[in-house]
């Protein structure tokens, strides 16, 4: 009795791509499968944006979809760009010629759309940080980095976002530890922003931990608080500026924070507020 040879489907190669290590680039036509194949290496990456992600399936629906020299971007095991085009892809069930690179360092990823789209809140999201982590930390770290270099902590200054990156995967720990206790503390209605709380909780934390904490946890909930403390005076400020809904800049908001933290850490009583601001000639305090 003769047997016949069962027939051998080929696998298509470029369902292996995304675990190249050596380096290269090709021309893939990429079917819905692949896409979708693809886009479960897609592990750590920005949410979608739902208006660019629009933008592009629109473009590719009516066939204006341009090859322009972008990249479908993989390191071994880890896509590190496109994914707003391959689930365009997926989502239209059409197939498309990209242009697809592979075998590069992970670790690339932060400076990929660093001079358009994407920002510290993204880079820290794709270190691993959870969502509402990376969202205040990606305003907060640039408070916390300027701190480190000794440079002014109320200047609205931005780093790289591979700056952002070494700098978190540096001191994550520190870090997320400060978001954590923010997160457990904040409350309605809101008189400090998180990424201040966390900024500043961070930087304090490195003179002393248990009075940062006890600092910001006096400011949110306000409990025991003798109407000579600093802090009480800080709070009602900033209740008083809620209600009248007044915007102070950055620099007073800095220094209103600084200026209460030394005079609690020295524990310095106050019969009103008006140590708060600052007198004319008086230089931006040093955080003691």
């Amino acid at each position: 009795m003769s047997t016949t040879a069962a027939a051998v489907v080929p696998i298509n190669p470029a369902f292996d791509l995304p675990m190249r290590k050596n380096r290269g680039a090709e021309d893939i036509r990429v079917t819905p499968e692949i896409a979708r194949h693809w886009l479960t290496f897609n592990t750590v990456n920005r949410n979608i944006r739902k208006g660019n992600y629009e933008k592009i399936k629109r473009s590719m629906a009516e066939g204006n979809f341009a090859d322009n020299g972008d990249t479908i971007v993989f390191a071994p095991g880890k896509l590190l760009d496109g994914q707003n085009r391959l689930s365009a892809v997926v989502d239209l069930g059409i197939t498309l010629k990209m242009l697809v690179s592979y075998g590069h360092n992970p670790e690339v990823q932060s400076t990929i759309d660093e001079g358009s789209t994407r920002t510290a809140c993204d880079v820290i999201k794709i270190e691993g940080a959870e969502e509402w982590a990376s969202k205040q930390l990606g305003t907060a770290i640039h408070i916390i980095i300027a701190h480190s270099k000794g440079l002014a902590i109320y200047a609205t200054q931005r780093f790289t976002n591979t700056q952002v990156r070494d700098f978190y995967l540096e001191h994550a720990g520190r870090l997320v530890s400060s978001s954590n206790f923010c997160k457990g503390i904040q409350r309605k209605p809101v008189i400090v922003s998180a990424s201040n709380i966390i900024a500043f909780n961070y930087i304090f934390r490195i003179l002393n931990e248990s009075q940062a904490d006890a600092f910001f946890e006096k400011l949110i909930y306000g409990e025991e608080l003798p109407k000579t403390s600093p802090i009480y005076h800080l709070r009602e400020r900033l209740l008083n500026d809620l209600i009248e809904n007044r915007k102070r800049s950055l620099y007073e908001r800095t220094y209103f924070i600084v200026r209460t933290w030394n005079s609690f850490r020295k524990n310095t009583p106050y019969k009103s507020g008006t140590f708060l601001y600052p007198r004319s000639g008086d230089t931006f305090p040093e955080i003691v």
